[in-house]
C-alpha cells in the first residue's frame, strides 16, 4: 500500500470464518496487519459458507468508489 497511486484506495478486509470459536475478531486482524495508517479501511467479520457479512461489506466498498451511482452499481452486481 506504499505506492502513491494507492494512497486513496479503500481497503476492505474480510475476516472469514467468524462462525468458528477460535476466529480472530476483525479489529484484531486489522491491528495485526498494521492498517491504522490507511485512511479508508474497514475490517468486517464474515462467514462465507452462509454469506453473513458479505453483502454489507460489498455495499460499503461500492459506496467508497468515486464517480458512479451506488444504486446502479448494486443493481449491476445483482444481475
Amino acid at each position: 500500500m506504499g505506492h502513491p497511486d494507492l494512497s486513496d484506495a479503500p481497503v476492505l478486509i474480510l475476516a472469514n470464518k467468524q462462525d468458528l470459536p477460535d476466529a480472530l475478531p476483525p479489529d484484531i486482524i486489522r491491528n495485526l496487519l498494521d492498517l491504522d495508517e490507511i485512511a479508508v479501511c474497514r475490517a468486517v467479520g464474515v462467514v462465507a459458507l452462509n454469506g453473513d457479512g458479505l453483502a454489507q461489506s460489498l455495499q460499503w466498498l461500492l459506496g467508497q468508489l468515486p464517480g458512479s451511482n451506488r444504486a446502479e452499481r448494486l443493481r449491476q452486481m445483482r444481475d
